[in-house]
């Protein structure tokens, strides 16, 4: 691979590291590349099929992880502050993608790199620093056994922050669990198919990135992008289902989801408001009254994230957390017949600083409490 054309939408470099010798490399794939895989599924994929031996343990150091972006990451599209995780899955021994919005895609686009891809493993734990385009790693040992939230605070403060956005496992990733996600923002989570557990095995502690002061990724066309943002942003403000999502979340409708039987109840065993009666409790808008405030992810004017703390109480938090989103109203609540809304609120919390999927959690739990 060797490019050096500026590729619009793009920043045009990709990043690998080996963790069992410590090198590093770049490489500047031409534009013909992104072409063919396009979104950062596509470039996933294809370095995982190309670099990757069949039959690789997802636990072992043949398996390759990746943190990738898309064309759309950084360009000021809304909506295009995600990124994916792409790697091979320990919980099904398939091909696994995690998506994750926030803000660590766009800097990582923004530091120079539309991903990077770690193969091998490290004989300690460490840290990959990415600051304004140059890579380097760090001895993460004192990290090691730290939760999600300790570990962002202590990245910031050694590496001289704020401006550091943090990417990183917590325990759970570290015991190599299949349910185990990679934790940005204290709740931002990748959190799906055991990728946590990939880069737990790989004794990858944190992935800390920031970008230069006002680097942009070039677009090919900035005025006619400014005016379809525009008609778009007008499409938005007039849907009544954005509205909803900006004022309570994508839980705010959850208790008609259980109503239609679209939302389980029970372990999957039943559905419906006779189910469970209720349902209406789980609605998120009735969080307002732990609210702190609402945020939104990169570039993003829906703005339907919300950070909520519980003052005191059996289910008191301990420090504020992410607003659970609707999936993880439904596991950790319909599922398991559960109507609590501090108690969802504090049990995510407690994924989130171990760095574990919900959605599982919850599922486990439903399934044990039929069980038994």
């Amino acid at each position: 691979m060797g490019g050096s054309k500026m590729i619009h939408g793009y920043a045009g470099r990709l990043l690998f590291v080996d963790l069992t010798s410590g090198a590093i490399s770049e490489e500047s794939p031409e534009e013909g590349f992104y072409r063919n895989c396009i979104g950062g599924t596509g470039l996933g994929a294809k370095i995982l099929v190309d670099r990757m031996e069949p039959g690789a343990s997802p636990l072992g150091p043949d398996n390759v992880l990746g943190f990738v972006t898309g064309p759309l990451t950084a360009t000021g599209v809304y909506g295009g502050g995600r990124f994916m995780v792409t790697t091979k899955s320990p919980l099904t021994g398939g091909w696994a993608d995690s998506n994750c919005g926030g803000t660590w895609g766009p800097e990582l686009k923004n530091a120079g790199y539309d991903g990077v891809f770690f193969r091998g493993v490290s004989d300690h734990p460490v840290c990959l620093v990415i600051d304004a385009g140059k890579a380097r790693l760090t001895d993460a040992a004192h990290l090691w056994g730290k939760d999600t939230y300790d570990t962002d605070d202590a990245l910031q403060a050694e590496l001289g922050g704020p401006g550091w956005k943090v990417a990183c496992v917590g325990p759970a990733g570290e015991r190599q669990s299949l349910l185990a996600g990679i934790v940005h923002e204290k709740g931002r989570i990748a959190a799906r198919s055991g990728v946590g557990a990939v880069m737990g095995s790989k004794r990858l502690k944190a992935v800390a990135v920031r970008a230069a002061k006002g680097a942009r990724v070039s677009v090919a066309d900035k005025e006619g992008l400014k005016a379809v943002q525009k008609d778009y942003l007008e499409m938005i403000k007039a849907s009544g289902f954005l509205t909803g999502l900006s004022a309570a979340g994508t839980g705010g409708s959850t208790a008609f989801l259980v109503s239609i039987g679209d939302c389980p109840t029970f372990n999957w065993s039943t559905t419906g408001t006779d189910s469970l009666p209720a349902a209406g409790d789980l609605d998120a808008g009735k969080m307002d009254t732990y609210k702190l405030k609402a945020y939104g992810c990169h570039t993003c004017p829906v703005r339907c994230g919300a950070l909520v703390k519980i003052p005191d109480g059996p289910y008191a938090s301990q420090d504020e957390s992410h607003r659970p989103e609707y999936e993880t109203l439904a596991a950790l609540g319909a599922t398991c017949g559960n109507t609590t809304q501090e108690a969802i609120i504090r049990a995510n919390e407690i994924c989130n600083r171990y760095g574990i999927d919900t959605m599982s959690v919850g599922s486990t739990i439903a399934f044990a409490m039929e069980c038994y």
